[in-house]
């Protein structure tokens, strides 16, 4: 509607499960420095992974993605009294949104992992495996501890994400997979922030892709694509500098 604010995904980071069959499962950390954040890592799936989604059953089923919502009125004003220069930078700060489809599709994909590992674990229970208090194997115990760190980590992160970008920053959204004990657990996150530079008030946007920046890297170990975003960033404030947009 006129007047709401336009909130556009941003800054993304989490973990993503592999798992070996017969093995417990153990988090995949991006390539780099020690002690990096976790960060989305993809299985390989040709060059169109099918969308999936839970049904109402539980069961995994495709479907395709919402169809975009055009502009408002309000929205298009806006954009046409945009300088074209301003434009161009409104158009890379937005180009620096993560793929959605792709975390659907690797929350999907680990979820069918774990259920592969309980469907496992059922088989051996029946067989007379030993359990805990709870009903679980040893693997599945080692399955839930390792979930339940990344979900501490993953939401730190977010958090310190969120808390870094206000006022211009909405609270996380993460997405989970149910882990053998019927939790929920997070894997990955993202922070949604109000990219909308303003046509007449070029320190206002400076001052706007500041404090994105400062989001970008407010968690203590930012992630490869946290450092990304801010070099983005920086580049766009120069841009913003120079021509006084």
């Amino acid at each position: 509607m006129p007047g709401e604010r336009r909130i556009v995904g941003l800054i993304a980071v989490g973990a993503i499960l592999a798992v070996s069959a017969g093995q417990p499962v153990v988090p995949a950390y991006a390539q780099g420095s020690a002690g990096a954040e976790p960060s989305p890592s993809l299985p390989s799936g040709g060059d169109s992974p099918i969308r999936v989604r839970r049904d109402a059953d539980g069961n995994l089923v495709p479907y395709e993605p919402d169809e975009p919502v055009a502009p408002t009125p309000a929205e298009r004003a806006a954009t046409m009294a945009m300088p074209n220069h301003l434009q161009a930078v409104q158009n890379a700060l937005e180009n620096l949104t993560p793929d959605r489809a792709e975390r659907d599709f690797a929350r999907a994909r680990q979820q069918q992992i774990i259920d592969q590992v309980i469907y496992e674990e059922r088989g051996r229970k029946q067989q007379g495996a030993a359990v805990d208090v709870d009903g679980l194997t040893a693997r599945e115990r080692s399955l839930v501890d390792q979930l339940a760190a990344i979900d501490r980590s993953v939401r730190e992160h977010e958090m310190q994400h969120y808390y870094g970008g206000r006022p211009y920053s909405a609270l996380p959204e993460y997405w989970t997979v149910r882990g053998p004990d019927g939790r929920d657990y997070a894997i990955t996150g993202m922070v949604r922030f109000d990219q909308r530079l303003l046509p007449d008030d070029p320190e206002a946007n400076i001052v706007k892709l500041q404090v994105l920046k400062r989001s970008a890297l407010a968690p203590r170990d930012p992630s490869d694509e946290d450092r990304i975003v801010a070099r983005e960033l920086d580049k766009l404030i120069d841009s913003l500098r120079k021509t006084g947009d």
